[in-house]
């Protein structure tokens, strides 16, 4: 490294990566200020990247593309994005170029595993590479899981990690928009782990539930001040007058922009009129 770029770096690097860093497998994506020197970042990068033992360092440049949420990132030292993720004793592989795993989701990911999901069917509606199907088929105990991607670049890694967590026989991949690939009637449980826009799939998820109800995991952005109350009557006119609607859980998950809060709200409808004790799993 050039000694005048090292002189003027100094370190510890995290004084330069100073909006955040996290490591995705054996790849290591980095944030910085803006106006920060490229030869700085390409600089932080390489002695970060020997510090925690990456093969490759990445700028994330805070963004995300359309629709697929696909991620914008810029190399800056070492080569090849591909890596394999190990989170809770299971395996992602993933391509950081194409694909996002949010590391402020990881208790979500973690909490989904932790789950008493024995004999159920769920369906996923957002599947991505496997963040919520792969914990409820190996942690959970779902005994089916109908995984809905769009994505191409994402299902192709979903398929991958079916295999790699060796749950392909109790999971249907799907490939396509969950409008018009996930099944009907048939699901105790489902999750919709998207932001910005999950509302309009609340119908897609109520129509996947079985004629006795189920339990739906709904996650979305909202403003702060009004993000719960949102939430709540947004799934109370997906339930409408076919389903008594319960709230069983309602979390922030992390701030996603300022005064926007991404929240996860657990809800279970039942049909008019069920006892509440056949309501209380779930």
């Amino acid at each position: 490294m050039d000694a005048r770029v090292e002189s003027e770096l100094g370190r510890p690097w995290r004084s330069v990566a100073r909006k955040g860093w996290e490591k995705v497998g054996d790849v290591l994506i980095l944030q910085f200020l803006p106006g920060t020197p490229l030869r700085l970042r390409r600089a932080a990068a390489r002695i970060a990247a020997e510090e925690l033992t990456c093969r490759c360092a990445v700028e994330d440049l805070q963004g995300v593309r359309g629709e697929l949420r696909s991620p914008r990132i810029r190399i800056l030292y070492g080569s090849g994005t591909r890596t394999v993720h190990t989170e809770n004793g299971l395996r992602f592989a993933l391509d950081v170029a194409s694909i996002m795993l949010a590391s402020g989701n990881v208790a979500e990911r973690t909490r989904a595993a932790a789950l008493d999901c024995g004999g159920e069917t769920v369906v996923d509606l957002f599947a991505g590479i496997g963040y919520f199907t792969i914990p409820l088929a190996a942690k959970a105990g779902a005994a089916r899981v109908f995984a809905c991607e769009k994505n191409p670049a994402a299902f192709a890694f979903l398929e991958e990690n079916l295999r790699l967590n060796r749950v392909e026989p109790r999971v249907t991949a799907l490939f396509g928009d969950c409008r018009r690939m996930a099944p009907k009637g048939v699901a105790d449980r489902v999750f919709l782990g998207y932001l910005h826009g999950t509302e309009k799939f609340l119908p897609t998820a109520v129509a996947a539930l079985k004629a006795e109800g189920g339990t739906l995991h709904y996650h979305e952005a909202y403003p702060e001040e009004t993000k719960f109350r949102d939430a709540y009557a947004a799934l109370a006119r997906a339930a409408g007058p076919s389903f008594d609607l319960r709230i069983l859980d309602a979390r922030e998950v992390k701030s996603f922009a300022p005064g926007i809060d991404h929240v996860a709200v657990t809800a279970r409808l039942s049909p008019r009129g069920e006892p509440r004790a056949a309501a209380a799993k779930r």
